[in-house]
């Protein structure tokens, strides 16, 4: 019996319709959870399932997350279907604006589904609704509110730090946990560190701590897009799902040990710059040119008043700029690898940064000075020439 057999002894339908804006919106929230090389035909296809209430729910996942949006549409036949994700993206994407998108099961001579809007149609082949994998949330430990934007300045604060080294693979993701009364947010590469941290919200008191991957901690980022209200967590041994409106989003957790990140941490830094951030970044960002391509290393020379940055490079050769600063402690030469401090800068709001250090070789500490609560601080570690 051939795919089409099986095809037409199943009861398929479905027809709706729906503004193209509407469904590329939420497309483009769920398409990147599908791999793009898969060796499983339906890992690259989106479930659309069509509902006697007048709503869409697309559902896409890649066996580790599973990610939903439901929508509103105008559905004529309800059913279900799965068809190839990118392309339904690649279509949309090329549609005019005011377009509405028509699609439709068309069963005979043998099932097909056609997409049309304006005068364009295109007919696509599809993939039974019922053999597509589904990802549930086990029972879970914990459940507590968190407000959206305290989730995503955690992750906006952490991400780039996660380390791409699969041996560490407890690395692979941010390590959140509950830190003596607040939630936090941690992630290192070994050569840098970030935490941030917000109040621990109802219900947390007893969760102890997760490492969320670090492909999902992207894919939660970009869902939260312009979303400013609550979102529902709940965690178990093994997953994480997040929940708010009309978006559904499950995670397999990184089964691994997080290390014991405090001791990293310098306790106390007797020596202290505030610097503008802008200027610093743009004074690196100009250095970086001239860098080494592979070690991308920057010198910092702290002297009383001054601090002057330098970077010298046998195929660019050196260059140099001072700035003003307000410091009267010892003379100091600090190396650092500048996209590792360019990171840093880059997730800071304020205008004014606390660089704190001990000596040349110590961990350096790095503070958003406009951020009077202490909720993120930034470690780096030096490079030695």
């Amino acid at each position: 019996m051939t795919l089409v057999d099986n095809l037409l002894d199943l009861d398929l339908s479905i027809d709706f319709s729906i503004s193209k804006g509407n469904l590329l919106a939420a497309v483009s929230h769920l398409e990147g959870v599908v791999e793009k090389k898969n060796t499983i035909a339906i890992l690259g296809n989106i479930l659309i399932e069509a509902n006697e209430d007048n709503t869409l729910t697309l559902t896409t996942t890649d066996m580790d997350i599973l990610a939903s949006e439901t929508i509103e549409a105008n559905v004529r036949k309800a059913g279900k279907i799965t068809i190839h994700v990118q392309t339904l993206f690649d279509i949309l994407r090329k549609l005019k604006k005011d377009d509405d998108v028509n699609i439709t099961l068309k069963n005979a001579p043998n099932p097909i589904v056609e997409l049309s809007a304006g005068k364009f149609n295109i007919k696509m082949p599809f993939l039974n609704a019922e053999n597509f994998p589904l990802i549930s949330m086990d029972d879970y430990s914990s459940m507590f509110e968190l407000p959206a934007v305290d989730l995503k300045y955690m992750i906006e604060s952490t991400q780039f730090s996660i380390s791409q080294e699969e041996t560490r693979y407890y690395l692979n993701g941010i390590y959140l946990h509950n830190d003596e009364g607040f939630l936090a947010a941690v992630s290192t590469d070994l050569h840098r560190l970030s935490k941030a941290k917000v109040l621990l919200p109802q219900g947390a008191q007893n969760f102890t701590g997760i490492i969320i991957p670090k492909k999902s901690v992207m894919e939660i980022n970009k869902l939260l897009e312009g979303f400013t209200g609550n979102i529902v967590i709940k965690i178990s041994a093994a997953k994480f799902s997040m929940e708010f409106e009309n978006i559904k989003f499950i995670s397999k957790l990184i089964d691994g040990q997080f290390p014991d990140y405090v001791s990293v941490i310098p306790q106390t830094s007797p020596n202290q710059i505030i610097l503008d951030r802008v200027e610093l970044k743009k004074t690196i960002e100009l250095m970086i040119v001239v860098a080494d391509d592979k070690t991308k290393n920057i010198k910092f020379s702290i002297i009383p008043n001054k601090i002057i940055i330098s970077v010298y490079s046998e195929l660019h050769g050196n260059a140099k700029e001072e700035l003003e600063i307000d410091y009267n402690g010892p003379e100091t030469d600090i190396s650092f690898n500048a996209k590792y401090v360019l990171d840093i800068l880059a997730v800071i709001s304020g205008n004014k940064i606390n660089f704190n250090f001990n000596d040349a070789y110590s961990a350096v500490c790095i503070i958003d000075n406009d951020e009077k609560e202490d909720k993120a601080r930034f470690i780096v570690m030096p490079t030695r020439n």
